[in-house]
This record gives structure tokens, C-alpha cells and sequence, in this order.
């Protein structure tokens, strides 16, 4: 109880509500930088995937038979310019659900998907731990790996050549931007 926390989601500020029921406990949500923006350029990546984190199902299931169809871009190393890739990107895997199950922890944010909504990737994604607190499937986002395989390509597919696509709204994004966590912080 002597120990105040402070959480970055919603999602853990619920788990250590209630593990540490008599503790202080607030919520200061991750900061996405303005950077994050959709410059509405072309989009030569049409599936973009760190392998980082990322699913068994994901990195050998998946990815190799949308390499079959599409243009897929694995990245297993640092990113110097995050938002320009992301702008350049159509569709964004991030399926981590299992990464955290391995290791007994959740996902305590998923601060990457966020930033691919921003830029207008769309985004198919495991909904697991903090990634709840944003994502809605069908409204914003797509849920992967929920019904099999072919199911997912067929979708992903689809969405490359969608002309409609989902978006995270600036009212959602503004809670994670600068000027409205340094409000929270004062």
C-alpha cells in the first residue's frame, strides 16, 4: 500500500486495482509522438510485420502465404524512421498475444499498432492486454488469427483492395498526444 502506481493503459490500471486494492493508483497514458500523422502518400509495402513479439502462427503460417500474393516487408531490426515506413505501409500485422502468454505477462499497451492507425495503416492484430484499451475490432482495426488461415488472407487481401479503410480518430489519438498528457501531469 506504501507504493503508488502508475499504469500506461487502462487495461493494467484494472489488473493492479485489483492485485494492489490499497495502493494509490493513476493513469497516465503512452505518448504518441506528433510524428505518428498520415501524410497521405503513396503506399508501396502492402503488409508491413516486425518480427518482434510477434506469433508462431504469425511469422510461419501467415507471412508466407501472403508472401505468395503480396508484397510483404519483415523487419527484424531497429527502424530509424518508424512514421516514414508506417506511411508507406497498407496493412500492419501485430499478433502478440502469444509472446506475452509465454512470458506470464500481458501486453501492457501495444504503443506500435497505435502508431500505425495514426499514419493510416490498417491494422490486424491480436486484441490482448493493453492493445483493448484502443482497438475495436470492425471499427477501427481487424482481429487476426480468429478463425483460420485462409479466413485471414482472404480478409487482408480484401483490404488491400478496399478503397474504404478503418481509422483510429483524432479524439481517440488526442488522448495520447503531448499536449493532453502534459495536462494530466499537472
Amino acid at each position: 500500500a506504501s507504493i503508488p502506481i502508475i499504469t500506461v493503459s487502462r487495461n493494467t490500471l484494472g489488473y493492479w486495482g485489483q492485485q494492489a486494492p490499497n495502493s494509490l493508483i493513476y493513469y497516465l497514458p503512452n505518448q504518441i509522438s506528433d510524428e505518428f500523422t498520415n501524410l497521405h502518400q503513396h503506399r508501396d509495402i502492402d503488409v508491413l510485420v516486425q518480427t518482434r513479439k510477434s506469433s508462431e502462427y504469425l511469422i510461419k503460417t501467415l507471412i508466407p502465404a501472403l508472401e505468395k500474393k503480396c508484397k510483404v516487408l519483415i523487419i527484424d531490426s531497429y527502424v530509424e524512421n518508424l512514421p516514414a515506413l508506417f506511411n508507406r505501409t497498407k496493412v500492419y500485422l501485430y499478433d502478440s498475444a502469444e509472446y506475452w502468454k509465454l512470458q506470464g505477462v500481458s501486453e501492457g499497451f501495444g504503443l506500435q499498432p497505435m502508431e500505425a492507425l495514426a499514419c493510416g495503416c490498417q491494422v490486424f492484430s491480436s486484441v490482448n492486454g493493453g492493445l483493448s484499451d484502443y482497438l475495436d475490432p470492425g471499427f477501427n482495426s481487424y482481429k487476426i488469427a480468429g478463425y483460420a488461415l485462409e479466413y485471414d488472407v482472404a480478409k487482408i487481401l480484401q483490404i488491400l483492395e478496399a478503397s474504404s479503410t478503418l481509422t483510429l480518430s483524432e479524439m481517440v489519438l488526442a488522448e495520447y498526444r503531448t499536449e493532453h498528457i502534459i495536462h494530466r501531469l499537472r
